[in-house]
């Protein structure tokens, strides 16, 4: 039994500690039937991909919410609480629910020997089942294909992108990468996907094939045009079918958004063609309005952004951004990352465009090291603090006017320095 979230995420941990990263979906499904089925009990969306995947299931959530809908969704990892991973709406499932349904499930999961994210995702199935959500928006962890989230059977399914991450686990290709992301992909249910690359679209093209679902492509079935940055938002027209909204508007930075957006509405319009969902155009512009998503580019004041990019692609596409948003400006990083990712290239591209860099380390298990992480770079003008709150520190002091100051590298790095820097800086 447990008394508190802090006692609840301990044990979360020790789980961690003791099985890693465990997967296939064997015992999911073994105490998932243990516990009655909670998945099978409300409709879902399923969304997979490198990167975009939490962009992409804001949009469609606040869309969802905005047509009057119990929206509920799973996602990670968590930026401040354990508790923004399951969402009803926009609010995270209370301490007294979390700890009721993880004390009700506790025999089952140790009989099973579940992991720290099987324990989560069932936590999920059960709170959407209890609280008899209209649908719910399910995030894959890792992959795709053997993720514990992969026993629900959605309404859809939606892969945002490819690119080279969890190489160790999914593959050094992107087609390999892309075989287990198509994992997700059901018997006759339909999906979107926002992968361009030859290489991998021909791979999730196949298994929709194999399994007679009906695909739909960026820049084919779904068209993006009149792509216009604005002050504090940006603006896109789409084209879906025989669907077509001009100037839609979103409060995110950088085309990566737009794709993402785009991806969201084409899925809202999917369940209105395929499932006959009354979901409204007014919906959809005011659910774009509502979808600004934490860690994603976020400008904490009009010199500090912190931005979770955590693969080389992540990376990409902020510089993009940055030179996008501010031509005339320079760029200073505060950079850390996870041993497991490819921090070498992502230093690389940071250092063809950053004025400075500052590297940092943060105190988990799959933190790189600072050594590591200055042998990677070649920037002439760098610093180094093992302390992360320093780090910022000198980041905040030393900051020029002519400058942008970007945190980065992690989202884990994010979860750790957004609520520091929000006590630190107005926004």
């Amino acid at each position: 039994m447990f008394n508190t979230v802090e006692e609840m995420m301990n044990y979360l941990h020790t789980r961690e500690s003791a099985l890693g990263m465990d997967f296939g979906l064997g015992r999911m499904e073994s105490i998932l039937t243990a516990l009655g089925n909670p998945e099978r009990k409300f409709r879902s969306i399923h969304i997979a991909g490198t990167n975009g995947k939490g962009s992409t299931l804001n949009v469609i959530k606040q869309i969802l919410i905005q047509s009057g809908l119990q929206t509920g969704t799973f996602t990670s990892p968590h930026l401040e609480r354990v508790n923004e991973r399951i969402m009803i709406n926009n609010t995270q499932i209370s301490d007294k629910d979390l700890l009721d349904l993880i004390n009700n499930a506790l025999p089952v999961i140790e009989e099973y020997g579940a992991t720290y994210f099987e324990i989560l995702t069932v936590l999920s199935f059960m709170y959407f089942e209890k609280r008899k959500v209209d649908i719910a928006v399910i995030e894959t962890g890792l992959g795709g294909r053997l993720d514990s989230t992969n026993v629900i059977t959605p309404l859809l399914s939606v892969i945002t992108s490819i690119g080279l991450d969890h190489t160790n686990i999914l593959g050094n290709t992107l087609a390999d990468i892309a075989f287990e992301k198509a994992g997700i992909i059901k018997q006759a249910v339909p999906v979107i996907t926002g992968v361009r690359a030859q290489e991998p679209s021909s791979v999730i093209a196949a298994k929709a094939a194999e399994q007679s679902a009906r695909l739909y492509r960026i820049d084919q079935d779904l068209k993006i045009s009149s792509y216009q940055i604005q002050n504090q938002t940006q603006s896109f027209s789409l084209t879906f079918g025989e669907v077509e909204f001009i100037d839609l508007i979103q409060p995110m930075f950088g085309r990566h958004q737009v794709d993402n957006a785009a991806l969201g509405v084409s899925a809202i319009l999917l369940l209105n063609q395929q499932y006959g969902y009354q979901i409204n155009e007014e919906s959809i512009r005011k659910g774009l309005l509502a979808s600004k998503w934490n860690g994603r580019f976020e400008m904490l004041n009009p010199q500090v952004i912190i931005d979770g990019a955590h693969n080389p692609a992540g990376i990409t596409v902020l510089i993009k951004t940055l030179q996008e948003r501010y031509p005339d400006k320079n760029y200073r990083f505060v950079f850390t990352a996870l041993q497991d990712k490819k921090f070498d290239d992502m230093l690389h591209l940071i250092d063809e465009h950053a004025s400075a860099l500052i590297l940092t380390q943060i105190d988990i298990d799959r933190a790189s090291s600072l050594e590591d992480l200055l042998k990677a770079s070649k920037l002439a003008d760098k610093m180094a603090f093992s302390d992360w709150k320093e780090a910022a520190e000198y980041g905040l002091n030393t900051v020029k006017e002519n400058e942008i100051l970007i945190f980065t590298g992690s989202l884990y790095f994010v979860a750790f320095v957004r609520p520091y820097l929000k006590k630190k800086i107005i926004f």
